[in-house]
């Protein structure tokens, strides 16, 4: 199950938000994982909290959010809303 969520702005589009339904990799219970987050006008809480509503709504115990390496503000912004760093990943461009 998939949910892309826009804000608009003046312009047109001012960010986006987009998620599906997966698992954990250690359980079979549900979890909302971000695939894309983008706010480059203003917006990025707007997207949040619909992100954790639709989440929420879908019966997920938990939602996953990624950030850039070195992305100290969005990781301010996470913690503040209450999120905590559980992993890394690390990729190999092929």
């Amino acid at each position: 199950m998939g949910w892309v969520h826009v804000v608009d702005g003046d312009d047109g589009p001012a960010g986006f938000l987009a998620a599906s339904i997966g698992t954990a990799s250690i359980s079979m219970a549900p979890v909302a994982v971000e695939h894309g987050w983008w706010a480059g006008k203003g917006g990025g809480m707007d997207l949040l909290r619909a992100y954790l509503t639709w989440a929420k709504e879908r019966g997920c115990f938990a939602v996953r959010m990624s950030t850039p390496p070195n992305s100290e503000r969005a990781g301010m912004i996470l913690k503040r809303c209450g999120f905590q760093l559980a992993e890394q990943a690390w990729v190999r461009v092929l």
